[in-house]
């Protein structure tokens, strides 16, 4: 594969994706051409910011080891289903969860049987 006068493959340069062998060989020659990272990318028509992407998970400051931990999941109390659904003549319909306090449902019923 030809390289130009950079070090640089013109197939590394064109290329959407890069594996870790090809963003080597372009930082060992970005290093070599004693340029900034930022001036050597310019200077051929790379993103600045893809090589120092490249540049931190190649020395180790990129991507980290995946490591698993177990996870315990809690308990989940079960849930109490009861309580029951009023219809209302108008077509109204009431939900009643357990522990409801009677008075206050008598009170809200006759509301809403005096509106319908």
């Amino acid at each position: 594969m030809a390289r130009n006068s950079s070090g640089v493959t013109a197939a590394v340069m064109g290329a959407r994706r890069w594996t870790a062998a090809d963003a080597a060989s372009v930082l060992a020659s970005a290093r070599a051409s004693g340029l900034s990272l930022r001036r050597f990318a310019r200077e051929r028509g790379l993103d600045p910011q893809r090589l120092a992407r490249w540049r931190r998970q190649l020395d180790g400051g990129g991507l980290a080891e995946a490591t698993f931990v177990e996870v315990a999941q809690p308990l989940v109390p079960a849930v109490r289903v009861g309580g029951f659904e009023v219809v209302l003549a108008a077509g109204r319909v009431v939900r009643v969860g357990l522990g409801f306090d009677a008075e206050e449902l008598l009170r809200l019923l006759a509301v809403l049987e005096g509106s319908c």
